[in-house]
């Protein structure tokens, strides 16, 4: 079974749900919002459209799904979303299912032990000190140039090192620096030991030059560098050269009019469904219990049946979704 055959019900707010239902619909997916009367708690949260609208952050989470607004609290609203489960389950008959639950405290602890943070602190028995914006085990340091721009230099291997060295012309000084020390400059750990000395050296390199004027040397060197960018900076980068990385794409969005978002940032996947905006709430509630779900064999629910849970307030509906 591929994404593009896989019809998933959403009931989440806030960010961890609703990002990884959007990755879905990203990838084909029919993603079904159930939100409750009113919209989810998440719904007027910041940053808003200009004027205090719409919220950029709930239109960016839910791009390319469908919105459905049931009363859960009702008994009627909870037969509904349990039978919009029981005609997923129609498809395939696998066995028994199961209920998965995903903490964002034990995926922060997962990635942090995937890195070997865990099995150090266990192994060494103490914290680690605070290292600021170094890197931990390796070298890393940002610096200010002359017109008070910011960029983050980063020498992992001794390729890299070897690259920094020549580009800001400090290789004989650096040799005669490791040897003094006791420190070998060409190992990770040896550049970490001497990361505050290092910084030291180079930062007058950098407070002597203009971004324009370090980057090319950087570049020409192999050095692994990049500036600091306002959000501002980072959003007129990739919409100017979409080709070049198109992560940025414009949709028109219910309330806010043209509005920037993300595409799915895994390169190498043909296929993928064009971009479309958040819907409005309960845009798509009648079409997916009479149509997508076939509520109407699940439940023997009619046309005028489904009009009546919404005359009762069990549903509601939108007077015009956001995109067809």
């Amino acid at each position: 079974m591929s994404v593009l055959d896989l019809r998933v019900v959403e009931v989440a707010t806030y960010v961890a749900g609703p990002s990884a239902t959007m990755t879905l619909a990203q990838l084909g997916a029919d993603v079904v919002r159930v939100d409750p009367p009113g919209g989810a708690a998440d719904r007027t949260r910041w940053p808003l459209a200009l004027g205090g609208g719409t919220s950029l952050y709930w239109a960016s989470l839910n791009r390319g799904k469908r919105s459905i607004v049931i009363d859960v609290r009702r008994p009627e609203g909870r037969e509904l979303v349990l039978a919009l489960l029981a005609a997923l389950a129609r498809r395939e008959r696998t066995g028994q299912g199961a209920e998965l639950s995903v903490s964002l405290d034990e995926v922060a602890l997962t990635g942090v032990a995937n890195l070997g943070w865990a099995a150090h602190a266990d192994l060494v028995g103490h914290d680690r000190g605070r290292y600021g914006n170094h890197v931990y085990g390796s070298y890393g340091a940002d610096f200010e140039t002359a017109d008070r721009r910011r960029l983050m230099v980063v020498a992992m291997g001794r390729r890299q090192w070897e690259g920094l060295c020549r580009a800001t012309g400090t290789t004989a000084a650096f040799e005669t620096i490791g040897a003094n020390l006791g420190h070998d400059l060409t190992t990770d750990e040896g550049r970490f030991a001497a990361r505050e000395v290092i910084t030291a050296l180079l930062r007058p390199w950098f407070a002597a030059r203009t971004l324009d004027e370090v980057g090319p040397p950087l570049e020409e060197a192999g050095a692994l560098w990049g500036p600091y960018r306002t959000m501002t900076e980072a959003v007129e980068r990739q919409l100017a050269d979409p080709a070049a990385l198109p992560l940025l794409s414009r949709v028109e969005q219910q309330g806010v009019g043209p509005m920037v978002g993300a595409r799915f940032p895994v390169r190498g996947i043909d296929r993928l469904p064009a971009e479309r905006p958040a819907p409005g709430l309960g845009a798509h509630t009648a079409e997916v219990l009479a149509d997508v779900l076939g509520l109407a064999d699940v439940l023997g629910l009619a046309d005028h049946e489904i009009g009546n849970l919404i005359e009762r307030g069990v549903v509601e509906e939108a007077d015009a979704p956001a995109y067809s």
